[in-house]
């Protein structure tokens, strides 16, 4: 009895840990992603400005991003990488890279459009990882 309990509860410790992998490595992906393509072309930031639905965001994109491509390019670079990274490890600093995660997916959602368009999907990762954390 004792022995079918621990089958599925350690079957969704091991999905957990696989999910939790791959999520923090797609973070840390995205960060090198933005320093060998958007890092060298700030001009990018006026494409994802034209792709946003929401008026506010395609504001803050060409005022705010656009002018300051650079710095905020390198911002998100370490964001991303330092919430990849604490997804990967254990405990309080996973749960902060958790809803790290979950934040950055509520901001850039509605940011760029059809290209997010499934984020809200995504945001069942980190949740779900967090109702089922072990350590």
């Amino acid at each position: 009895m004792e022995l079918e309990r621990a089958g599925p509860a350690a079957g969704r410790a091991r999905l957990a840990s696989a999910i939790r992998l791959v999520w923090g490595l797609f973070f840390v992906a995205s960060s090198l992603v933005n320093l060998v393509i958007t890092f060298p072309h700030p001009e990018l930031y006026r494409e994802f400005a034209n792709l946003t639905f929401l008026p506010f965001y395609r504001d803050l994109l060409l005022d705010v991003a656009v002018p300051n491509a650079r710095l905020i390019t390198a911002l998100v670079i370490v964001f991303e990488l330092a919430a990849g990274v604490l997804v990967l490890t254990k405990g309080r600093a996973a749960r902060m890279g958790l809803l790290a995660t979950a934040a950055w997916v509520l901001f850039v959602w509605p940011a760029m459009g059809w290209y997010t368009i499934a984020s809200p999907l995504l945001l069942f990762v980190p949740w779900w990882l967090l109702r089922n954390q072990q350590d």
